[in-house]
């Protein structure tokens, strides 16, 4: 699960610049991205890119409230189910520098591990609904498995932002579709930022069963865990 990231604002504005107007004023925004923070994604109004500050962590279409558990990320291969659903159509992209997720297995076992991005060029797919968002998550691929963590954010070619944006499929197949002529597995650089508290160890066999369970999801639906 991601719940931290990295966003660079020299060089994500810069990046904004080539593919949507914006004003100045959303040109600031704090460049580490817990959930409940407003972050920056690009979204279709108008049938026009547009930059928007949005909260991590989706509160869904007809929810009485904001959830208990910060909603901010959403599994790809559960989009039909609730309450990512009520969402589909509504897609954004999500702009990130780098991410962190923790390590049970691999060279680095028991650190947080933060993954960068030589070029700064990555965007994640994601869902909104009204002022909040969420970002799509998919098993890990072969070198982030490896690293020793499970799950990663979705992530899309840059040059194929507005493809994504602009899909608003409501069906979850034709999304998938969608998904799948955008997605890639990007090139990072991992480091070590910290050994994780004392007690780590017990949670190694769920997370090896975890790992396990994705990678036969891979094997029965490819890499994305779709269809």
């Amino acid at each position: 699960m991601c719940n931290l990231y990295d966003v660079d604002p020299e060089q994500v504005n810069a990046l904004f610049d080539r593919i949507a107007e914006y004003d100045d004023a959303m040109r600031d925004w704090t460049t580490q991205v817990f959930p409940k923070m407003d972050a920056p994604v690009v979204l279709l109004v108008d049938d026009k890119p547009q930059v928007s500050l949005l909260r991590f962590g989706l509160i869904p279409k007809f929810s009485k409230g904001q959830p208990k558990q910060p909603l901010n990320n959403a599994r790809v291969e559960k989009l039909s189910s609730w309450p990512w659903k009520t969402s589909v159509g509504q897609f954004c992209a999500i702009p990130m520098t780098s991410f962190y997720e923790f390590s049970y297995w691999g060279e680095q076992p028991g650190h947080k591990l933060k993954f960068s991005f030589p070029e700064s060029r990555s965007f994640t797919a994601g869902i909104y609904n009204g002022k909040s968002m969420t970002m799509l998550t998919r098993p890990a691929c072969e070198s982030m498995m490896e690293m020793g963590h499970h799950r990663m954010p979705l992530f899309i070619e840059p040059d194929s932002v507005e493809t994504w944006i602009a899909s608003q499929e409501k069906n979850v197949d034709a999304c998938y579709d969608t998904l799948r002529s955008i997605a890639i597995d990007p090139e990072f650089e991992c480091d070590s930022c910290g050994q994780m508290k004392d007690g780590w160890q017990k949670r190694i066999n769920g997370r090896i069963k975890k790992r396990d369970e994705q990678l036969a999801l891979i094997e029965e639906h490819g890499a994305l865990g779709i269809d």
